[in-house]
């Protein structure tokens, strides 16, 4: 390090903590209590909600193994 100035290290210092809070900061705090399985017209749906009043989430989403398909493209 003894040929490194002090802009380097300064550098190198922020990058480390840019890269460390990127790649740790973002997983997802889903809990999966709030996933439901629905079934509309023969067909399962993985059903989201989350939040309350004005910051709502609702998601709802074909589940792609579902049995009542996989029964209909065995015909």
């Amino acid at each position: 390090m003894k040929n490194l100035n002090f802009g380097v290290i300064t550098t190198l210092i922020i990058v480390g903590i840019l890269f460390t809070t990127t790649f740790t900061s973002c997983k997802p705090k889903v809990k999966p209590e709030k996933f439901s399985i629905r079934v509309i017209d023969s067909c399962e749906y993985i059903e989201y909600y989350d939040g309350f009043s004005n910051s709502e989430i609702y998601s709802i989403t074909h589940k792609g193994n579902c049995k009542y398909c996989q029964l209909r493209n065995k015909k």
